[in-house]
């Protein structure tokens, strides 16, 4: 019964190791998903949006963006449960208001650089600020985001205090 009982708890102690060493894998794959599926949501709305009307869908997302900016950094000076992460919740607004900021960029560059018809300097210049406020705003939404999930990692007994018991 002893071995019986110290093979199970070797067997424990092993997937527990094993689950430790995978965690940090899947977070990185994780988040390349998300970069990856913002990318996709972002070029996929872009196509035949009413050739830059009124739902213009870059500016629509930079809005809500810059509203999260907002919630982020009045959690971070009104709330009291976030007191000792409030640099961390300011440094994740301003990550928020910097990629809405890019997204407006590339809001105001895309219908330019698709105007273009021939190849030129212009284009390939157009072409280059566009990818890169894509890639600026895609890049800092991500880092933003799992900054915020951190935080609220870290703070989650805090927020459910009513619920788990007291």
């Amino acid at each position: 019964m002893f071995l019986k009982t110290v093979s199970i708890l070797k067997c424990i102690s092993e997937t527990k190791r094993f689950v430790r060493s995978m965690v940090p894998g899947l977070l990185i794959v994780l988040l390349a998903l998300g970069v990856v599926s913002v990318y996709t949501s972002v070029i996929i709305s872009m196509v035949k949006s009413e050739k830059y009307g009124g739902g213009y869908v870059p500016f629509a997302l930079a809005g809500v963006t810059a509203a999260i900016a907002g919630l982020v950094l009045t959690i971070a000076h009104i709330d009291e449960d976030f007191k000792d992460s409030k640099q961390n919740l300011v440094r994740t607004g301003e990550l928020y208001a910097l990629a809405a900021a890019a997204l407006t960029a590339f809001g105001l560059l895309f219908p330019v650089y698709d105007s273009l018809e021939q190849p030129s300097a212009a284009y390939y210049i157009t072409f280059l600020f566009v990818v890169l406020t894509l890639v600026a705003f895609c890049g800092l939404l991500c880092l933003a985001t799992y900054r915020i999930v951190l935080v609220l990692w870290k703070k989650r007994k805090a927020l459910f205090k009513d619920i788990l018991g007291k």
